[in-house]
């Protein structure tokens, strides 16, 4: 007989090579999604989890968007004002033009990190698909039935199963030259 340790199955007495390995593999497909399912299932968690990051990235992205926008658009207005001001004899500061043009620089520069993170993210969740794709391929090789090692196994009889049922003997006569003569 024929024995596979990893499906732990016997082949069947006068069973082919050919004929088990097809048997195998209808067991190993049902072993190999099996364990499909629950790399999935380990992977789903991780994965959901990035794209959540991902989205909510994503949404910082376009919030420190919307706010330096604005930003740039009260310090260009800051400054203009502060030179019609200058011009037409007003009493604005010039300070607080230039505050305002620090706080769109710093928005400028916190949509520069929010698109970082984005990027990273981005990253981190490439990875993980390709890991997990890395992941499946191993699992179908490991459950490829024509790799798989078949390992002979013997069985040998024990006198307490052998039965005799009758004994006989049987005579044939022969001639002086060795010819049957019957």
């Amino acid at each position: 007989l024929l024995y596979s340790p990893l499906y732990q199955m016997y082949s069947q007495l006068g069973e082919s090579e050919g004929d088990f390995r097809a048997r195998l593999s209808i067991k190993g497909r049902e072993m190999c999604d099996e364990a499909i399912q629950k790399m999935r299932k380990s992977f789903e968690s991780k994965l959901r989890t990035k794209t959540d990051q991902l989205e909510r990235a994503e949404l910082a992205v376009e919030k420190e968007k919307s706010e330096a926008s604005s930003s740039s658009w009260q310090a260009g207005a800051s400054i203009l004002g502060g030179l019609l001001g200058g011009l037409l004899g007003g009493r604005k500061s010039p300070s607080s033009s230039v505050t305002s043009a620090t706080r769109a620089m710093k928005q400028r520069r916190d949509v520069g990190i929010a698109e970082d993170k984005v990027q990273m993210l981005e990253r981190d969740l490439d990875e993980l698909e390709h890991e997990l794709s890395g992941e499946l391929a191993d699992l179908e090789d490991q459950f490829d039935t024509n790799r798989t090692v078949l390992e002979p196994e013997v069985i040998k009889p024990y006198k307490k199963d052998i039965d005799v049922k009758s004994v006989s003997l049987l005579w044939l006569p022969y001639n002086r030259d060795e010819k049957p003569v019957w």
